[in-house]
C-alpha cells in the first residue's frame, strides 16, 4: 500500500513573506513627483514595474515610464493624467500622499539601489524555493537542477544595474579615462617580451596557450602567477586540473631559492632556504582550486575566486574539465568549455586565460615545421572561434633543432611563444616569435633578422623554464 506523502518541512519551513520596504518604494516615487529630473537616474536601477514589491507603486512606475516613452519628465499633474488614461484606480490623493513624505530627495540614487537590492533578494527567494522543490522530487535529475539554478542567477547577474547598453560616447570616455591614469588599462603577464606583444591581459577576454606535453605550460602560467600576483599584487585565480596547490607552490619558489624543484623533493637544500624562498610568495594574492571540475560546476568554481578578489583566473588545463553528460562527443564538451569560458570572461568582466592540449599533428612532421599551427589545436574550431588570443609554446631543442637557421644562434634554454592569433594587435609566429629564455634570467624579442634584442625587463632570479 502507498503511504500518503507528508509535507516536506524544508519547503513548510521557509518564511512566507518576502523581503520588501514599501515606504523606502514610495519615497522614490514622491521624490520623482515633486522633482521630474530625477528620473532619469532611478531608472538606471529600476528596469522595470516588478522592481516595486507594492502593486499600486507598479502602477506609477508604468505611468512614468509610458510619459518617458514619450520624452515627458514624470511630474504630479502628468502622472495623475496618465495613470487616469490607462483606467488605473490610483487616486490623486495616493499620488499626493507620495509626495508628503520627509527627506524625499536625500541620499535618491542609494535608495534606488536599496529598492533594486530587495528586488534582487525576491527574485533569489524564488529562485531558491524552485531549486529547493527540485532538489525533493527525486523525478528531477540532480544535475538538471543545479544548472537550472545557475542559469537563473546568470539571468538575474545580467540584469544588474552596471549590465547596460554603452554608448559610443560612454565607451570614447572610458578608453581617455584609461589613457590618463597611471595605472595601465590590463593586466601586464609580468614576462616584458610577451606583454609587448600582447599589450597584456584585457578585461572581458578569452585567452588560449596551447602546446605539446613538456613544451611549459604550466611553468608558462607560474611565471604569469608570479608576475602579476607576486610582484604586482594583483589577485590571481587558478584552476588546476593537473598537478595541486603545493607542486605550484614549489615552483613558483624555485624562482626565489636558486634551487629546483627536484632539489625539494630530494630535500637537497636546507629548510632555512625552502622558508626563506617560500616567504617571497606564500603572502601573494592567488586562489587555488585543485579539486576535480565538471562542465556544470566549472562556472561556480571560477565565480568563487573572482567573489574572493581575483581579477584575472587562468585554467591548467581546458581538456581535464570533464563532462558527464551522456553520449557527448569530445568536440561538443570541447565548445561547450570554450563558449563558456569565453562568456564568463564578458559577464564577470576579467581576463581568462585557459592552457590546451594540442594533437600529435606537429609529430608527424619533421624539422622546423614541428612549429605548431591552428590546426594543431584540439577540436580548433570552436577554440579559434571564441578566443580572443592564442599562443602556442615550443621548444626546439626538445626536438633536436639545436641552431636557428641562416643566423646560427643556439636554442639552447629557449622557449618560443607563437602569437598565432589576436584580434588586438599583431600576430608573431615563425622566426618572428617571442623568444623566452629559461632556467636563465631574462626574456627576450627574437626578430626574423636574427638580431636577439634583450628586454629592458630582466629578472634577477631563475626564471621556472
Amino acid at each position: 500500500m502507498m503511504s500518503t506523502p507528508r509535507p516536506n518541512p524544508a519547503l513548510t519551513s521557509l518564511n512566507a513573506v518576502p523581503v520588501q520596504d514599501a515606504q523606502l518604494e514610495a519615497s522614490i516615487l514622491g521624490a520623482i513627483l515633486t522633482e521630474p529630473a530625477y528620473y532619469p537616474t532611478a531608472a538606471r536601477y529600476l528596469k522595470s514595474a516588478e522592481v516595486f514589491y507594492q502593486a499600486e507603486h507598479q502602477d506609477v512606475w508604468r505611468a512614468m515610464e509610458r510619459l518617458a516613452e514619450r520624452s515627458v519628465l514624470p511630474g504630479l499633474m502628468d502622472v495623475t493624467l496618465a495613470l487616469r488614461e490607462q483606467r488605473s484606480r490610483i487616486s490623486p490623493a495616493f499620488l499626493l500622499d507620495l509626495t508628503a513624505g520627509p527627506g524625499l530627495h536625500l541620499n535618491f540614487e542609494q535608495r534606488c539601489v536599496s529598492v533594486f537590492d530587495l528586488h534582487h533578494r525576491r527574485k533569489l527567494y524564488q529562485a531558491s524555493i524552485g531549486l529547493a522543490r527540485d532538489a525533493f522530487d527525486l523525478s528531477v535529475d540532480s544535475r538538471e537542477a543545479g544548472s537550472k539554478f545557475r542559469r537563473r542567477l546568470e539571468e538575474m547577474e545580467l540584469a544588474l544595474p552596471d549590465k547596460k547598453i554603452r554608448t559610443l560616447t560612454e565607451s570614447a570616455k572610458e578608453i581617455l579615462r584609461e589613457m590618463e591614469s597611471e595605472k595601465p588599462p590590463f593586466i601586464r603577464s609580468g614576462i616584458r617580451a610577451y606583454d609587448d606583444v600582447i599589450g597584456g591581459y584585457e578585461n572581458g577576454c578569452f585567452y588560449i596557450i596551447a602546446a605539446r606535453p613538456s613544451m611549459g605550460k604550466s611553468a608558462f602560467v607560474c611565471q604569469n602567477l608570479d608576475g602579476i600576483a607576486v610582484q604586482q599584487n594583483i589577485p590571481a585565480g587558478l584552476l588546476l586540473l593537473e598537478g595541486n596547490d603545493k607542486a605550484m607552490l614549489r615552483r613558483m619558489c624555485t624562482r626565489y631559492g636558486g634551487f629546483s624543484v627536484d632539489d625539494i623533493k630530494q630535500k637537497r637544500i636546507t629548510p632555512e632556504q625552502l622558508e626563506n624562498a617560500l616567504a617571497r610568495v606564500h603572502t601573494a594574492p592567488v586562489f587555488i582550486d585543485d579539486t576535480p571540475c565538471t562542465l556544470d560546476r566549472m562556472e561556480s568554481r571560477i565565480i568563487r575566486m573572482v567573489l574572493q578578489g581575483a581579477k584575472i583566473v587562468f585554467v591548467d588545463y581546458l581538456q581535464k574539465i570533464r563532462d558527464h553528460r551522456p553520449k557527448v562527443q569530445p568536440t561538443d564538451t570541447v565548445s561547450a568549455i570554450s563558449g563558456g569560458l569565453k562568456d564568463l570572461a564578458k559577464t564577470l568582466n576579467i581576463p581568462i586565460v585557459a592552457l590546451s592540449q594540442l594533437n600529435r599533428g606537429s609529430e608527424s612532421r619533421s624539422g622546423w615545421d614541428k612549429r605548431p599551427v591552428m590546426a594543431d589545436l584540439r577540436q580548433s574550431g570552436e577554440l579559434e572561434q571564441d578566443a580572443d588570443m592564442i599562443a602556442f609554446l615550443f621548444r626546439p631543442e626538445y626536438y633536436g633543432l639545436k641552431e636557428y637557421p641562416e643566423v646560427g644562434f643556439s636554442t639552447a634554454n629557449l622557449t618560443e611563444v607563437l602569437i598565432a592569433k589576436n584580434r588586438e594587435s599583431a600576430i608573431r609566429t615563425g622566426d618572428d616569435a617571442v623568444v623566452l629564455y629559461h632556467r636563465l634570467a631574462q626574456s627576450a624579442y627574437y626578430s626574423s633578422k636574427g638580431e636577439f634584442e634583450q628586454s629592458a625587463y630582466s629578472m634577477h632570479l631563475q626564471s621556472p623554464f
